[in-house]
Parts: structure tokens; C-alpha cells; sequence
């Protein structure tokens, strides 16, 4: 297994007293200002953001928000599981859809005029949406109908996770759900946002663990999964994490033969994809691995690991840095 370096991340090891331009100037990556930004808090947790333009969505489990600076408790606004601030000014937004339970992910349309939400709920705006909805700019439903008037696409338990193919076309989704609408879908699924159809991805996953997390190949040409399960179509080549084909079945690759980490006590936090490879992170306590590593997408060899002695949560590759 051939191991790469890391490359510096968030200035960590970067010269110290060093402005990013003279880090630039010594053949480093520029890194962004490590000068706090105050913005809008909330009185619970989020789970996820996504940026369009100088607008950051939130989604996560609250019911208050409140500008910078403001002691808890005051000068707070109602905000259900969902809200939006300036990126620019921290300023916080009226963008305010009403989730009536936690949302767990969301993703924007290549255009910015649509947000993809995922997670626990089971109304939006006090309308029917079974864990996966949509949403404008202004906070209005957008139903996904699934190609039936009256109709929704609905899975029938938590979405986790959710990511957009490269070109837009197709939403992918990820959780505990078993179905979507009356089709057997197995803890992943994906539609096709033209139609609102669900397409014939269907991966196996065999046990009743969860699949935290979903992404895609920069060409669109595979999509993984991560978490907590074991086999899939009975194959333990995929233990905790596997690379799929576009119909979701397993291509058998080395990608669970070094990091093992799957059942109650370890597993797949997070993955994400760019033109270098697949990226995860990991946590164990009886596993094989807690950390950060990237792995090919063909034959799923892993070419870079950064083990940080410690449960990692997300991975966010962004040109050179890591």
C-alpha cells in the first residue's frame, strides 16, 4: 500500500507569523484568514451547510437563532431545523423553511434556485415530506412529486446523507430508509431530478446498519457509500464502506482490504470525491482505522492516510489542501 504525505492543512504547521501571501510566495498554499467571522448561533446543533453565491444554508436540529454577539436567550428568532446567513457579514437571513423535525443534509441545484434537504422530518411548511424535500430561495416547498400529481417521493425512513452527480441530473440519497415510495431501496437510492423519478440505483446493503454518507466519482462514472454495515450483495469486500456502479451494484475492490471498520463500535463518518480520488474519515473503537485517507476509485487502493489517533468527522478536499 503506497502512502502519500499529506499536504499542509489549515496553517497548522505553517511558518508561524507568516502572512497567507508570504506562505504563497514560499511555494505553499495560500490559506484563507484565520480571523473569526461572527455569525448568527443557534440554540442546538447543525448538521450541515452549504454555500450558494454569499448565502451559507443551514440545516440541523434547533427552533432559535440569534445574531452574533447576543447572550443566550435574547434577541432570538424562531428558526425550525433550518436557517441562512450572510457569508460576507454574518448577518442572519430571513430564509426560514419550518422542518418539523432534524434535517441531517442538504445540497444545492447547480443554479443555486433549489436546496435539497434529507434528515428526520416528516413535514415541510406544514406540508407532507417524508424525510426528503425541497425548497426555494424564499423558503418555499418545492414538492417532489415523482412524477404523480398529488404525489411525493418519499423514503420511509432517515435520509443522512444526500449528493448531487456532477452534472446535476441526479440527486443521491442515503440513510435508514429500506424504501422509496413502494420500491425497495436498501439504505441508498437516487432520482432523477428531471423526471422526479427514482432511478434504478439500488445497492444491497445487507444488515440493518446505516449508510451515513454518499458521493459521487468527479466523472459520474461510480458513487460510494460509508458506514456502519458489514457486506453488501453478502460481499464483505464492502465492510463498512464500497464502491458502486451507476445501477448500484458492487464493484469488488481493494477499498475495505486495509481500513476495516464497520459494526456498532467503528465505521465511515464521511466521503467525498474530487479528480484525485476518493476521500473518507473514520472512527473506530475496535476497528482498524480513525482518520483521514483517499483511496482510487477503480481499484480502491488507498494511496494517502492520516491517521489522527482520534474519531474524524468530515473531509473537505479543496485543490491542494486537504
Amino acid at each position: 500500500m503506497a502512502l502519500a504525505t499529506l499536504p499542509l492543512a489549515l496553517g497548522a504547521l505553517a511558518t508561524p507569523g507568516l502572512t497567507p501571501q508570504a506562505i504563497a510566495a514560499q511555494g505553499q498554499t495560500a490559506l484563507a484568514s484565520p480571523q473569526p467571522l461572527p455569525t448568527a448561533q443557534i440554540n442546538g446543533v447543525v448538521w450541515d451547510q452549504t454555500i450558494v453565491g454569499n448565502v451559507v444554508y443551514v440545516v440541523g436540529e434547533f427552533d432559535q437563532a440569534r445574531p452574533a454577539g447576543s447572550p443566550d436567550k435574547q434577541n432570538e428568532s424562531p428558526r425550525s431545523n433550518a436557517m441562512a446567513y450572510d457569508i460576507t457579514t454574518g448577518e442572519m437571513l430571513d430564509w426560514a423553511p419550518q422542518l418539523n423535525a432534524a434535517a441531517n443534509a442538504i445540497e444545492a441545484s447547480p443554479d443555486g434556485s433549489t436546496l435539497y434537504i434529507g434528515g428526520k422530518f416528516t413535514s415541510v411548511n406544514g406540508q407532507p415530506a417524508s424525510h426528503l424535500a425541497a425548497v426555494d430561495t424564499a423558503g418555499q416547498y418545492k414538492p417532489l412529486n415523482g412524477g404523480t400529481p398529488g404525489g411525493a417521493v418519499s423514503p420511509n425512513g432517515t435520509v443522512r446523507d444526500l449528493e448531487l452527480s456532477p452534472d446535476g441530473s441526479t440527486l443521491y440519497m442515503a440513510g435508514l430508509f429500506t424504501q422509496v415510495n413502494d420500491l425497495e431501496r436498501l439504505r441508498a437510492a437516487a432520482l432523477d431530478l428531471k423526471t422526479q423519478q427514482v432511478t434504478s440505483f439500488a445497492p444491497r446493503v445487507d444488515d440493518e446498519s446505516e449508510v451515513r454518507t454518499i458521493t459521487v466519482a468527479a466523472d459520474g462514472s461510480a458513487i460510494a457509500i460509508g458506514g456502519s454495515f458489514k457486506t453488501v450483495e453478502g460481499s464483505s469486500d464492502a465492510y463498512g464502506m464500497a464502491i458502486l456502479e451507476k445501477d448500484g451494484a458492487l464493484r469488488h475492490t481493494n477499498l475495505a482490504k486495509d481500513i476495516r471498520n464497520a459494526g456498532s463500535m467503528s465505521g465511515i463518518m464521511s466521503m467525498k470525491s474530487d479528480s484525485k480520488g476518493l476521500y473518507g474519515t473514520a472512527y473506530s473503537m475496535e476497528g482498524f482505522f480513525e482518520g483521514m485517507f483517499r483511496a482510487d476509485w477503480s481499484t480502491g487502493d488507498i494511496n494517502l492516510m492520516a491517521d489522527c489517533h482520534g474519531d474524524s468527522y468530515d473531509v473537505l478536499p479543496t485543490n491542494d489542501v486537504i
